[in-house]
């Protein structure tokens, strides 16, 4: 009978310890039954027995108390070591001594057990052991030993699954399985590091391992987007734990740890992206983008850069007939020049300018295919033209170039020829040593300025053939043409008729950049 109403008390000192705990928040408490009853209060402890005597607690508080017998001998657990404990009355004849992790047995210090009832109030390390011993006084044999270990537990995961979004299953239930069974349930993988892979699209169901804890649901865990780095709030979970918002293509952070412990695991979880999420397909919409968006101005980039190339063949085509109309109009001038030579019978002068001619020709039709040269070569046909001109009419020329223009520049091939020979024909023709050309090729920024000057007497027929000749008509539809198709780099030319003679002046802009 007293048995029945010794148990029927601890059965509701538990309930209404329980009751507290879930209400409060107070410290759990466990009756450790042995020769001298216990009373040992922790946040958590193991409800087991390990090693036959060795009390396990996860929480760094720890209080060790005598048990009251009559009164609250029961607390959340009860563990029972003996049958029958060492009565009461002598408890006066008992002392204890307690040996923390690192002290020898030679520092015991004996103590009468306390009239408070308390009999340690400490805090325990990682791993820290303490060992209660009690025995009678005068006699060295040990009659009770309690070892209170605290452990560096902490919700380790054994097994995870994959599953759609749509699936659903009720938690509570495999939790109730995964405490129940304390095995790794049906359909979730063996947990072998510290991260989890997982596909796109997927919710992850993780699985706790399963201890004596004395509080069943006190797993609390909190998850990290990794890319926010804004950690959640700690949430309570049971032994089965979904995660269901998992965004593809994240990493994140999962930590467990017991309710109110400060000793957190940590996991990674890696979310694969979806197909269209992938390096590659990026790059392919990417490619795709580009291609809507460049290909029909592309097409028509193409379409228009075509007949820009079409009329700027059309117009090099033009440049060439005019530079090969000059040919004849030059050779025309040349021939009149050698026959004027020959019926003077100045004969030696005539093969002279007749060697002048070849050379000339030769280098003519060297460069007819070219739209330039460089100022070099341009600058010995002039003085080869000149030279054969002046076999001719006797007259002066300075030719000059600007020592700060570097000569391998390109230059329009005879471009500048048919305003010197309007120079030399309706200028200093006739007027023997007396006349003079000056050809000037000048630096003026980027620009080279070219000038033709002659001190012929002003005549209004010649003036009037000067202005309006062949040869600067076709100078003019040459620079025209030229200009179409260089127009950043454009040619002006004017002339300027003075009573003492012409100045015929070409500007190339930018053309010494």
């Amino acid at each position: 009978m007293k048995g029945f109403v010794l148990a029927c008390t601890c059965l509701c000192f538990t309930l209404l310890a329980n009751g507290q705990n879930k209400n409060d928040q107070q410290i759990c408490g466990a009756t450790y039954f042995d020769s001298i009853p216990l009373y040992i209060e922790s946040n958590l402890y193991a409800d087991k027995l390990y090693n036959g005597q060795e009390f396990k607690v996860v929480s760094a508080k720890l209080k060790v108390s005598l048990a009251q017998r009559m009164t609250t001998i029961c607390g959340n657990s009860f563990l029972r070591l003996v049958k029958k404990c060492i009565n009461k009355s002598r408890f006066d004849q008992i002392e204890y001594c307690i040996i923390s992790s690192g002290e020898t047995k030679g520092n015991k210090i004996w103590r009468k057990l306390p009239t408070t009832a308390l009999l340690s109030d400490t805090i325990l390390e990682q791993n820290e052991k303490i060992n209660l011993q009690f025995r009678q006084k005068g006699n060295h044999k040990i009659i009770q030993q309690t070892i209170i270990h605290r452990t560096d537990w902490t919700p380790a995961i054994i097994g995870y699954r994959q599953r759609n979004l749509s699936d659903s299953f009720d938690n509570r239930l495999k939790s109730n399985a995964a405490y129940k069974t304390r095995e790794r349930l049906p359909g979730f993988e063996l947990m072998n590091d510290s991260s989890i892979t997982i596909q796109a699209g997927k919710q992850v169901e993780l699985q706790f391992d399963s201890r004596d804890i004395s509080i069943d649901s006190c797993i609390e865990y909190r998850i990290t987007d990794i890319k926010e780095n804004k950690a959640a709030n700690w949430q309570n979970t049971g032994h089965v734990l979904s995660l269901r918002n998992i965004a593809a293509k994240h990493d994140y952070v999962l930590e467990t740890k017991y309710r109110g412990e400060k000793a957190i695991k940590k996991y990674r979880i890696h979310s694969l992206p979806y197909w269209y999420q992938q390096f590659w397909a990026i790059i392919l919409f990417i490619v795709i983008g580009i291609s809507l968006l460049t290909g029909v101005p592309y097409l028509l980039y193409q379409r228009k850069k075509k007949l820009i190339q079409e009329e700027e063949n059309k117009v090099k085509q033009q440049l060439k007939t005019n530079q090969a109309k000059l040919n004849p109009h030059f050779v025309f001038n040349a021939i009149s020049t050698i026959d004027g030579l020959v019926n003077n019978n100045e004969i030696e002068k005539a093969s002279e300018s007749l060697h002048s001619f070849s050379d000339i020709m030769r280098r003519t039709l060297k460069n007819s295919d070219y739209l330039f040269i460089s100022l070099t070569e341009e600058e010995e046909i002039l003085k080869k033209y000149i030279d054969l001109e002046r076999l001719r009419f006797d007259f002066n020329c300075d030719l000059k170039i600007d020592p700060a223009i570097n000569t391998n520049i390109d230059f329009p091939p005879m471009l500048i020829q048919p305003s010197i020979e309007n120079a030399i024909k309706h200028g200093v023709a006739g007027m023997g040593q007396e006349g003079l050309i000056n050809i000037d090729f000048i630096k003026i920024e980027n620009d080279l300025l070219v000038t033709i000057k002659d001190n012929g007497h002003l005549n209004k027929n010649k003036s009037e053939n000067q202005g309006n000749g062949k040869g600067v008509a076709l100078t003019k539809e040459r620079i025209e043409q030229l200009n179409r198709l260089f127009t950043k780099d454009k040619i002006r030319y004017s002339l300027e008729l003075k009573d003492h003679g012409s100045v015929a002046s070409f500007i190339f802009e930018n053309w010494l950049t």
